[in-house]
């Protein structure tokens, strides 16, 4: 993200087969000014949303962490509050001025470990950024939609008033 003067950078680093998490911030001259290292270890990054002074990231390993990041001190970035859920989100739409919505993937634990098994939608309340907290989220089996890995597949109504997605669904004849 690059606004406020401000340059953002959230990265999943992979060395020797573990993944660590960086949020990065510089000025307008490519200056290093603070970071978040290290967080969420063993996961990798699968959506961030920049708004205003905070930094929104979602994390996946076998939950859904969403982490809020203070950036009101571009030098002392703080992660300031988290929230688990099952499955990952790998986009996150501001929802009315308190909410965030996570579009992604619904995951089951099977023999072979865990996998994704449909479209789900999680809504998250940010109105306590210290204690964020999973409002109502559904899961949508035997179903995938291009917005699960394309923004763009998005549709918002005017105003926000709706959003829309396209879907496919399928099933298995056995």
């Amino acid at each position: 993200d690059d606004s406020n003067g401000l340059f953002k950078a959230a990265t999943t680093t992979t060395r020797s087969g573990r993944d660590t998490n960086n949020l990065f911030l510089f000025d307008e001259n490519m200056q290093a000014l603070g970071s978040v290292r290290d967080f969420a270890k063993d996961e990798h990054i699968e959506a961030v949303r920049y708004i205003k002074d905070k930094a929104y990231i979602i994390t996946y390993e076998q939950t859904d962490p969403l982490f809020i990041i203070d950036l009101a001190d571009p030098e002392e970035p703080d992660i300031i509050g988290h929230v688990k859920i099952s499955g990952f989100s790998t986009l996150l739409v501001p929802a009315a001025d308190e909410y965030l919505l996570g579009l992604g993937f619904s995951t089951q634990t099977n023999e072979l470990g865990e996998a994704t098994d449909g479209v789900k939608l999680a809504l998250f309340d940010i109105s306590d950024a210290a204690q964020p907290a999973v409002s109502d989220s559904k899961e949508f089996e035997g179903m995938e939609s291009e917005v699960q890995y394309n923004h763009k597949a998005l549709l918002v109504g005017p105003g926000g008033d709706y959003y829309a997605i396209p879907y496919e669904t399928w099933t298995y004849n056995v």
